[in-house]
């Protein structure tokens, strides 16, 4: 794995916050999806408020890659990355951001977001975050100066959040996966100084003072995977589905599913992701285990317009002059009439090793955000719906 070591001051902020979430405390007790669902065979959208805009600000426009989870308070989703003015294509700058909202309940007793007075260490966006019974676990990320190291901890002790340094990922990452399983934390993938990284690691968060160690490496380096913890019908597996890398002048998007058995130590290909059959290659979705042996993938990008862009650009950079123009407004238009990325909730089962498709969003999934569960309430917050668009609003479901 190559990895160039950045140094960043990872400085607190102190301050309080206090905050609740209009749900019920078992929507939000230390019980996973996995531990409350049987089988999960349908959804049912549920609605949640959308996120307000800054401070100072008319308009939230979203956010893709938040730092975000539950506490057994309730929900918080902080920092991220957008385009507040023109779209990438055109010229925009990506901004990031370091701002923590927090959906509490009102006097009311109905739900609301306000901005906390704290904020993150710094402005970063596309973290691995893992919501455990002590905390939101945020792992790696990157900021306007490329990608970090940097792991902490926020928690909630006596309505206060508590940001808590966690030790240092071996290398900077940025858009890794993880998934919690026999009580490690394991860190798959993600794109370091060169690209994507066959980076794979595991943390005991019982002792933290041993750091991360290496596992063996992915047998093919990835970023934007799904990562997840699933029995396979003998022990708890480490899971990662699809990805994508670049070792030519366009990325390979990635339908494969490959397996880590840690009695083992070693990696096995389970197969593909499949839609009617046929392999379905997908990036940038999120995903999360369910039941005794189900994995739940929401949405994701098959690459096909990610794919066009690329090869336009290619293009473009050795066209003449005179061809550039008609270029660039091809490409506009390809990517101002995106359609948004794959609609359908599909599960995994790790035992039968087979897909079924158990719901759709109609206004379509969004990715490079996180996903997290309480019960068999699912969360989705913020995250890209088209090239350089995010969404304000937070995709929620409860399994049936």
């Amino acid at each position: 794995m190559m990895c160039r070591r950045y140094r960043w001051n990872l400085s607190f902020r102190k301050g309080s916050i206090h905050f609740f979430m209009m749900v019920t405390m078992a929507v939000f007790s230390a019980a996973s999806c996995a531990d409350r669902i049987q089988e999960v065979a349908g959804i049912r959208g549920v609605d949640l408020p959308v996120m307000p805009p800054v401070a100072g600000k008319a308009v939230q426009p979203g956010l893709a890659g938040p730092v975000a989870g539950v506490t057994e308070s309730g929900l918080l989703v902080g920092g991220g990355a957008n385009f507040e003015g023109e779209m990438p294509w055109r010229g925009g700058a990506k901004s990031y951001h370091d701002e923590i909202f927090l959906l509490e309940t009102t006097e009311a007793e109905e739900p609301a977001w306000r901005m906390a007075s704290e904020r993150l260490p710094y402005p970063m966006a596309y973290p691995a975050c893992l919501s455990l019974k002590e905390g939101i676990l945020s792992m790696g990320g990157e900021t306007v100066n490329g990608p970090v190291s940097d792991v902490f901890l926020l928690s909630v002790d006596k309505g206060k959040v508590v940001i808590s340094p966690f030790p240092s990922l071996p290398c900077p990452l940025t858009s890794p996966g993880a998934a919690l399983a026999g009580g490690k934390v394991y860190l798959a993938g993600g794109l370091d100084s060169s690209g994507a990284a066959d980076a794979f690691m595991f943390l005991d968060p019982t002792e933290t003072e041993k750091g991360w160690q290496r596992l063996p490496p992915l047998p093919v380096p990835l970023s934007h995977s799904v990562v997840a913890a699933q029995s396979d019908g003998n022990e708890q597996c480490i899971y990662l589905f699809g990805g994508r890398n670049k070792t030519t002048d366009v990325h390979t998007f990635f339908s494969d599913i490959w397996k880590f058995t840690p009695s083992t130590g070693e990696w096995t290909l389970e197969g593909n992701i499949t839609k009617d059959g046929n392999p379905l290659p997908l990036s940038a979705g999120t995903g999360i285990a369910a039941g005794k042996n189900q994995i739940v993938l929401f949405g994701g990008d098959p690459g096909i317009y990610f794919n066009r862009t690329e090869m336009l650009n290619n293009v473009i950079a050795l066209a003449e002059d005179s061809l550039k123009t008609d270029l660039l407004r091809e490409k506009d238009s390809l990517l101002s009439n995106h359609p948004g990325f794959n609609r359908e909730v599909m599960v995994y089962n790790t035992v039968r090793k087979s897909w079924a498709v158990i719901g759709e969003a109609p206004q379509g999934l969004p990715v490079t955000t996180v996903v997290f569960c309480r019960n068999d309430l699912v969360i989705i917050p913020g995250g890209e719906i088209r090239p350089g668009v995010r969404t304000p609003g937070i995709t929620a479901f409860r399994f049936k």
